[in-house]
């Protein structure tokens, strides 16, 4: 078995010509390419979110639209099973590919791609029996029992493809060109977007249509990243001979404190659709997909701005540049925070508003109510995206893993014990999610800026600061807010909600400038964004 770009090979040395067309590229212009090119990309997924929610859910109804998210929670539910491999061997590949080692690193690759392989045969084997008794452990309504198992059955078919071939997407990270990912991300998302319209505009609707698009721009988005893999990265090879079990161990072993962390993750937020079905019912858990979809989808936005400081980060780490590393830490907060007020401080504001408009037929202040409390947290932790790398690029999980653990599990018995004892639904499902945002909130404002700041030799309080003034920035955002809502909002239109929104942005951006950013970082963005347009992508 071999997969390979280029045959300049002799022995046991990979030998490297000028077949490399795509350069790694370092420093401000790049970070600010990437991530710009990524707000582009999720901005769009934000916006096909927007569009199709309401569309699917008027066609299929909130009960239906609800297994769409906890099929995907559910696949979260398999990452356990390789995220102690996946969480490490990006960071052992690139590691020593820029140290040179293209044999190293194609073991490491090697072993990497053969062991998900053989995870995502068990994984689709384990869910497929799960998949055909479905209906005797979930509360699943009579009529879409059939939609629901074909729907998991795409979307589990998918992760296994997603994990076989996820390898091939590494180059981004290792060459630092986020960019050309986000531009792919931009065109696929296009094109799934026609896709789904077609297939809702023109037959039958089916819940389970969402799956096969799915499946469809899986494939084609792994061919573009298969063409440009063997562009950046000619020198690895994956082969079976590369293969070595000791490599697949020492990734696990250094990975094993992530599937902690992965648990945690699953426990604080992927599990509140599941508690919802089995205490709640179909239809609650519907309302609670509902409004989790919009907050988890600018969530997605800033974890892909996050990730474009990672190279940076990297690069600065393995140097021994820990106060450049310092700086890019606390400007990424600053930076993902000014933007994070936008959205926090418009759903605060507007969000009565906004659904009332995008569900005109569900109940309008039960969304709001929700979306609020979810936001609450959400607040805390958009700008900490930048963060959270920090304990795998340190080495450094197993303190962070355990106390998130901790969190996860008391959000769990506490919501169970709640369950048994309370007796209407609605208090229930506000339970559920206040619980989340409390938790969350306490998780974010104390453990993460400390323990990152202690893991990096810094003072205690080095990432707090930044962070509270973004709660600080949007608090003041929101009382402006209010009172222009107050003075000017009379009627409920499109019109009203989008001039809304354009002034809660303009006022976010103008108090997030003096209260957040400092010069450097104004002046940062005048001389840098300002010319983003002059920057060319090579390929």
């Amino acid at each position: 078995m071999s997969l390979r770009c280029n045959k300049t090979e002799m022995g046991e040395t990979i030998k490297v010509t000028s077949q490399t067309k795509v350069s790694m590229r370092t420093g401000r212009k790049q970070t600010i390419l990437n991530m710009v090119s990524s707000f582009i990309s999720q901005l769009l997924s934000l916006g096909i979110s927007f569009f199709l929610t309401p569309y699917i859910v008027s066609k299929l109804g909130a009960a239906a639209y609800g297994f769409f998210g906890l099929s995907n929670n559910i696949i979260g539910y398999t990452a356990l099973l390789t995220v102690a491999l996946n969480s490490m061997s990006g960071r052992f590949i690139a590691v020593e590919y820029h140290k040179g080692e293209y044999v190293e690193a194609n073991r490491y690759l090697s072993s990497t791609v053969l062991a998900n392989c053989c995870m995502a045969i068990f994984i689709v084997l384990v869910l497929g029996i799960i998949t055909l008794f479905l209906e005797q452990i979930l509360n699943i309504p009579q009529d879409i029992v059939l939609d629901v198992k074909f729907l998991f059955t795409l979307l589990f078919v998918n992760s296994a493809f997603g994990l076989c071939t996820g390898v091939f997407g590494m180059p981004m990270f290792i060459k630092n060109r986020y960019d050309i990912s986000n531009t792919m991300g931009v065109c696929m998302n296009i094109f799934r977007v026609t896709l789904i319209i077609i297939a809702y505009g023109f037959f039958p609707a089916h819940l389970w249509y969402i799956g096969a698009v799915g499946l469809i721009v899986s494939i084609i988005h792994t061919a573009w990243y298969y063409y440009f893999y063997c562009k950046m990265v000619p020198e690895f090879a994956i082969r079976l001979s590369f293969f070595q079990a000791r490599k697949v161990w020492e990734m696990v072993r250094e990975g094993a404190w992530n599937l902690l962390s992965q648990f945690s993750s699953i426990l604080n937020q992927g599990l509140e659709l599941l508690l919802a079905n089995l205490f709640i019912g179909a239809y609650y858990m519907g309302i609670l997909s509902i409004t989790k979809s919009l907050p988890f989808v600018i969530l997605g936005i800033f974890a892909g701005l996050g990730c474009n400081f990672h190279p940076e980060c990297v690069k600065y780490y393995a140097e021994g540049n820990m106060d450049s590393l310092r700086n890019l830490l606390i400007k990424g907060i600053r930076i993902l925070g000014a933007l994070a007020v936008i959205p926090c401080a418009g759903v605060f504001v507007l969000g009565d508003l906004f659904y009332s408009l995008w569900m005109p037929g569900q109940n309008t202040n039960l969304l709001y109510g929700l979306s609020v409390i979810t936001m609450a947290w959400i607040l805390t932790t958009l700008p900490t995206q930048t963060l959270w790398y920090i304990f795998t690029l340190t080495k450094t999980v197993k303190k962070s893993s355990i106390v998130l653990v901790r969190y996860g599990i008391a959000f769990v018995v506490t919501v169970i014990i709640a369950m048994l004892l309370i007796e209407d639904d609605l208090t229930k499902l506000y339970f559920v999610v206040s619980v989340q945002s409390i938790l969350g909130i306490i998780r974010f404002m104390t453990f993460l800026p400390s323990y990152s700041s202690k893991v990096l030799g810094l003072p205690r309080y080095t990432f707090l600061k930044p962070l509270v003034g973004v709660i600080y920035t949007c608090a003041i955002v929101c009382g402006i807010g209010f009172l222009l809502k107050y003075f000017f909002i009379h009627e409920y239109s499109w019109f009203t909600l989008v001039i809304g929104a354009l002034v809660i942005t303009l006022v976010s951006l103008g108090v997030s400038s003096l209260t957040i950013l400092t010069k450097t970082d104004r002046d940062f963005i005048l001389t840098r964004i300002l010319k983003i347009k002059k920057i060319r992508i090579s390929a």
